[in-house]
């Protein structure tokens, strides 16, 4: 009798679990905007690859990551993307992207940022981005957050 339940219930749960993810697949096959995904952010550079590089451009995080990079192809922004790409590459321009990160890919440190956004990182950046979040700025590059 246990036994019997307990198959029962192993059977049910696997068939909820096949059917939860058999049902996500449909949708991402269907719509792939419909799934889920959170962009994120990124302060750093992009550079040209090394020559001989299998590899075309990169970016170096602030934290010294580097992640391989491309313009999301599929958006009218993506174009604009790939024209900023080529006029920031080498230019020691600090920038923030935002996009998605492709794990496991065969790129620079097995990574790949998807990219959908580009904005270079100026004085007013800065400053804006401080007030935004509930900060003053008091003194050039400091920005204090009250009690």
């Amino acid at each position: 009798m246990v036994r019997g339940l307990f198959i029962i219930v192993v059977l049910g749960l696997a068939i909820l679990g096949f059917n939860n993810l058999v049902d996500t697949q449909i949708v991402e096959k269907l719509n792939p905007d419909l799934a889920i995904k959170q962009l994120e952010a990124f302060r750093g550079k992009i550079y040209s690859p090394p020559a001989g590089s299998v590899f075309g451009d990169f970016f170096v995080d602030d934290q010294g990551n580097l992640y391989g990079i491309e313009a999301q192809a599929q958006t009218q922004a993506g174009g604009e993307v790939t024209t900023q790409i080529k006029e920031l590459k080498d230019s020691n321009q600090e920038i923030e992207i935002k996009g998605l990160i492709e794990e496991d890919s065969e790129n620079y440190g097995e990574k790949k940022i998807i990219i959908e956004k580009i904005e270079t990182i100026t004085e007013e950046t800065e400053i804006n981005s401080c007030e935004d979040s509930g900060g003053s700025v008091e003194l050039k590059e400091v920005c204090v957050y009250p009690n």
